[in-house]
């Protein structure tokens, strides 16, 4: 079989000026995949490759080699692919070598940013937009915040993705209950379900999805837009008022 992904991080990262990126993931085989793919891609759009590392143990907080580096390839763009400690570690450690350079992480999110030192080091960063945007909810994804609040009292939408994708997951299956007719067959909800070309999950989703040719590169659009979020001293805040970038569909991997 043959992985899919979107070269929207690299379009970003080019749109913002970076012409050498170094790319780090942690030694986690998805992790590194990814890696690989990013470099391709890069690569096609006139980035060249200043610094590569796929074997960054899950506990290494300790960048200062890295930053040196980095520094010595007059890198201009960084995507780490880490845990959110690391996140910290590397911002901090870049700052503190005065690299000057810009940098994207997977795994920052607005929990990090409760620690105003930590907040402070962040800033300027950018962040890969999961999901949807919680500061300018559509109303579709008003009414699923509100459906969770009912039953969740003390629910806090910043870091809880799980219950998001669960909410998800149900609307999908109400979906194909109600196609399923009168009296619903498991072979009927999921033929049925099938014949659905746009699907949002009521709204929820920014960019609609396909339950046609399922199992398939068919069922995925030839390109994905989303949003990257910045870190600003109001938190994580949608760069450029919610500016979309536009990725094409890309093979990553294949077994």
């Amino acid at each position: 079989g043959v992985s899919y992904g979107y070269n929207t991080d690299v379009v970003f990262m080019k749109d913002i000026g970076v012409t050498k990126l170094a790319v780090i993931s942690v030694n986690v085989p998805s992790a590194i995949t990814n890696q690989i793919a990013l470099m391709k891609e890069a690569t096609k759009l006139g980035i060249t490759n200043c610094y590569d590392n796929d074997s960054l143990p899950l506990s290494d907080v300790a960048f200062t080699p890295v930053a040196l580096q980095l520094k010595s390839s007059h890198c201009n763009g960084v995507i780490l692919a880490g845990v959110p400690a690391q996140v910290v570690s590397l911002s901090e450690t870049l700052q503190q070598a005065d690299v000057k350079i810009k940098e994207f992480y997977y795994t920052l999110s607005s929990n990090l940013l409760t620690q105003p030192a930590v907040h402070q080091a962040l800033i300027g960063t950018y962040a890969a937009q999961l999901g949807f945007d919680l500061s300018h909810p559509t109303a579709g994804q008003k009414l699923m915040l509100a459906t969770i609040r009912k039953y969740i009292p003390h629910f806090s939408e910043t870091n809880d993705q799980a219950a998001f994708l669960t909410y998800e997951a149900a609307d999908a299956m109400i979906k194909g209950l109600e196609l399923a007719g009168k009296n619903p067959t498991r072979k009927a909800f999921v033929a049925n379900l099938r014949k659905v070309s746009v699907y949002t999950a009521g709204g929820i989703l920014p960019t609609p999805v396909t339950f046609q040719h399922f199992g398939t590169v068919g069922m995925l659009p030839k390109t994905s837009c989303g949003q990257v979020l910045v870190v600003t001293g109001k938190g994580l805040t949608p760069y450029e008022n919610g500016k979309e970038f536009c990725g094409s569909r890309v093979a990553v991997s294949s077994s």
